[in-house]
């Protein structure tokens, strides 16, 4: 599966429901640090509270996906952009996985160090393309509210699951100026 330039990925209402069913296993805190400990893989977090936890307990992902909002609800005096050095912005509206996002996780996963993704709009999705795109033996970790945290642990299986969901949202062909890369 790959999202080409001048198109997006759209979750219609009828699949929303498959989505709310973690992917991977749902952890606390202490057990998601526990896991990351001593791992070698390559971590990867989807959501500002996510992230700041990992951050919390000295543990930098190699890659963070964020949109200074919490609960959809803006955060003011966010620390998140100032903690990354490499970073890019992008635009992917609510409910959506634009070409922009796909782009930016492919090639922050192809270079070493720790990168953000600032999106403007909305992240919920990213989890999916990060699956994706990640390196067998990746971990890509995110947010269940009033929860926990879901832990990922990629996979072919896991993969399959997160490229036939993708299949099953609407492709929509968009003009060039809507593909979410942030000029």
């Amino acid at each position: 599966m790959e999202l080409n330039e001048g198109e997006v990925l759209e979750l219609p209402d009828w699949l929303r429901g498959a989505l709310t069913q973690p992917f991977g296993t749902t952890m606390s805190e202490d057990q998601v640090v526990e896991k990351l400990k001593n791992s070698e893989a390559l971590v990867i977090t989807v959501g500002d509270e996510t992230t700041k936890t990992l951050l919390r307990h000295k543990m930098d992902p190699d890659l963070a996906i964020f949109d200074l909002k919490t609960h959809r609800e803006e955060v003011k005096h966010s620390d998140l952009p100032k903690h990354f050095k490499v970073k890019e912005k992008v635009e992917n509206p609510q409910k959506e996985i634009t070409y922009g996002l796909w782009q930016a996780i492919a090639t922050a996963l192809k270079t070493k160090g720790h990168k953000a993704i600032q999106v403007e709009g909305e992240e919920d999705l990213a989890a999916l393309p990060c699956v994706y795109l990640a390196p067998e033996g990746s971990i890509v970790i995110y947010g269940i509210p009033n929860v926990g945290l879901n832990l990922i642990e990629v996979n072919n299986g896991i993969r399959s699951k997160a490229e036939e969901l993708m299949k099953q949202m609407e492709l929509i062909k968009l003009s060039k100026k809507k593909n979410g890369k942030k000029k």
